[in-house]
């Protein structure tokens, strides 16, 4: 004897956690509202002011990034780890937006 399941929903169920998925392939403005942060929170020695001028936040869909246009900043890094330490300052409120981008993914995730 073979028993029938029906599934109510499944449909519904597979489209909208497709959505989701779809929602979470491009973290795009997340990954820049994380780099932005990581930018406010960097403090570096200045001289001339041409080091913290030269930092913008960089987003793609996967990643977060601060560009540092001037040659030297890699010594000073180095030596301060100024963008090192905004980077662990801004952890917690980075892995909140991720979680936040999670979360509006999936609050639409539906099954009947």
């Amino acid at each position: 004897m073979t028993a029938g399941l029906t599934v109510k929903g499944a449909d519904t169920l597979a489209r909208t956690l497709g959505d989701a998925a779809r929602a979470l392939e491009d973290l795009t403005a997340t990954n820049q509202r994380i780099a932005a942060g990581i930018v406010t929170a960097a403090n570096p020695p200045r001289l001339t002011g041409a080091l913290a001028a030269s930092i913008r936040p960089s987003a793609t869909a996967t990643e977060a990034s601060v560009d540092v246009s001037v040659r030297y900043a890699g010594f000073v890094e180095a030596r301060t780890g100024f963008l090192a330490a905004a980077v662990a300052t801004r952890e917690a409120a980075s892995l909140d937006l991720y979680a936040d981008a999670v979360d509006a993914a999936l609050a639409n995730v539906r099954g009947t």
